[in-house]
C-alpha cells in the first residue's frame, strides 16, 4: 500500500505544473509519510524534496513571467512559504507589500501567521508596512503569531515602533485573549511583560477577561497574572461568574486556593445568585 502511495504521489508530482496543485501534493506528502516496518525507502525517493523542488522552480517562472498564482500575488505566495530569497528578489523588483488577497491578508500576516521569522522581518523593514494593520477579521500580524504560540515572530513585532498590542479582531479578541488557550507560558509572558498590555481587557461576547480564562489554563500562566500588578480579580463574566467561581465549578481546587490568597471574594454571586461556595 505504502509503496502504491509513493508511486502515485512520484506520478502526479511529473504530471502537475501550477503552484495550487504543488501545495496540495506537498500536504499529502506530508500526511503518507508513513514507513511500515519491513518497508524498504531508497535513499534517493525524497518526494518532499522532488515536490518542494519543482514549486521553487514554479514560482521562479512565474517571478519571471509577472504572473500571479490562482489570484495571488506572488509576494503573498513566497511570504506564506517562508521563500526569503524568493521574498527580497520580488521586494529589489519593486513588489508591493501592501498588495494582498481580497480579504486583505497581505505578506506579513501570511509569513507572521506561519511562523517565517526571517520573512517578517524583511517585511518589517519596508517602509510602507504598518505592523497593525488588520486582515478582513480584524486580526493582526501579532494576533496570528500568537494564536499559533510563534515566540521569536511575537517578540520580534513587540519590538516594532508604534505597535498596538490590544488590537481586537472582529470577534472581540485581543493576541493576549488569544494566547491564553494556546496554553504557552513564554508566549503569555511576553504579553504580561508589556506595560501597554490591559490584563483585564475582556472579550465581546461573554465578557471574559484573560484571568478568568486561566482559571483552566494551568497554575503556572495563572500565577503569572496573580503577580501582575493592576489585575482585577474580582471581575466577572458576562453571567456574573468571577474567576474563583470558575475554577470552583471546574473543580480547580489549586487554582481556587491561589485565587483566595490574594483575597478573591468568595460572596460574589452570579446572576442566577449562587456564589462559589453554592
Amino acid at each position: 500500500m505504502q509503496k502504491s502511495i509513493d508511486l502515485l504521489l512520484h506520478e502526479a508530482t511529473t504530471r502537475y505544473s501550477n503552484l495550487p496543485d504543488l501545495e496540495v501534493l506537498r500536504e499529502l506528502a506530508t500526511r503518507a509519510r508513513y514507513d511500515p516496518p519491513g518497508y524498504d525507502r531508497s535513499e534517493d525517493d525524497g518526494i518532499a524534496e522532488e515536490i518542494e523542488r519543482k514549486f521553487k522552480n514554479l514560482l521562479f517562472y512565474a517571478i519571471c513571467k509577472g504572473e500571479v498564482t490562482n489570484g495571488w500575488p506572488l509576494l503573498v505566495r513566497a511570504a506564506e512559504n517562508g521563500q526569503l530569497a524568493v521574498v527580497e528578489l520580488l521586494l529589489e523588483r519593486g513588489a508591493d507589500p501592501l498588495k494582498g488577497t481580497i480579504g486583505d491578508r497581505l505578506p506579513l500576516h501570511f509569513a507572521a501567521e506561519n511562523g517565517h521569522l526571517p520573512v517578517v522581518r524583511i517585511l518589517l523593514q519596508q517602509p510602507t508596512v504598518d505592523p497593525n494593520k488588520k486582515d478582513f477579521s480584524g486580526q493582526t500580524a501579532l494576533f496570528k503569531a500568537a494564536s499559533r504560540v510563534h515566540h521569536p515572530v511575537v517578540e520580534l513585532l513587540l519590538q516594532q515602533k508604534g505597535i498596538n498590542p490590544d488590537n481586537m479582531s472582529n470577534d472581540g479578541f485581543t493576541p493576549f485573549l488569544q494566547v491564553i488557550f494556546s496554553k504557552h507560558e513564554n508566549v503569555v509572558q511576553l504579553l504580561l511583560d508589556r506595560p501597554d498590555v490591559n490584563p483585564n481587557q475582556h472579550e465581546l461576547s461573554y465578557h471574559q477577561t484573560p484571568l478568568w480564562m486561566t482559571s483552566t489554563a494551568g497554575d503556572n500562566i495563572l500565577q503569572m497574572f496573580l503577580n501582575r500588578e493592576g489585575v482585577r480579580i474580582n471581575d466577572h463574566s458576562r453571567r456574573g461568574e468571577t474567576t474563583l467561581y470558575q475554577a470552583i465549578q471546574r473543580g480547580r481546587l489549586s487554582a481556587a486556593q491561589m485565587l483566595l490568597d490574594p483575597n478573591a471574594d468568595p460572596n460574589i454571586p452570579n446572576d442566577e445568585f449562587q456564589t462559589p461556595l453554592s
